[in-house]
């Protein structure tokens, strides 16, 4: 049996027999390693693209609703009186609001857009 085997002059081949087969498992290992990061990452990635696009269908309803708000205020007359000017600081207060909502939105839309980039760069790679 020993004659067969011949440790000293195919040792060397049975050793790199077993380090190949080492190596292979061990590429194996980090495929699967690799593919479930990649997995995680995109999870990731679409809830917050799921986020932001909810964040932006909000500050859009709010928007709609602030513009309806300030539709049904009275416009402003400079020759109106202490309580006249009060309720026209209430519609630019309003309005603000509403433009600091548009800002919001446009930013949100933003980095939805930008997100959705991002998961296709992913998605894709």
């Amino acid at each position: 049996f020993n004659s067969n085997i011949n440790l000293k002059e195919n040792g060397p081949w049975y050793l790199s027999g077993v380090l190949f087969l080492l190596a292979f498992q061990q590429r194996n290992a980090g495929k699967t390693s690799a593919t479930k990061s990649y997995e995680k990452e995109l999870n990731v990635a679409k809830a917050k693209a799921n986020e932001a696009a909810d964040a932006a269908i909000a500050a859009a309803a709010g928007a709609k609703a602030a513009k309806e708000l300030a539709s049904k205020l009275p416009k402003f007359n400079p020759s109106t009186k202490n309580a006249d000017m009060l309720e026209s600081s209430k519609y630019t207060q309003i309005r603000i609001e509403k433009e600091m909502m548009r800002n919001e939105m446009e930013r949100l839309m933003q980095e939805t857009a930008l997100l959705k980039q991002q998961l296709a760069l992913i998605t894709r790679g």
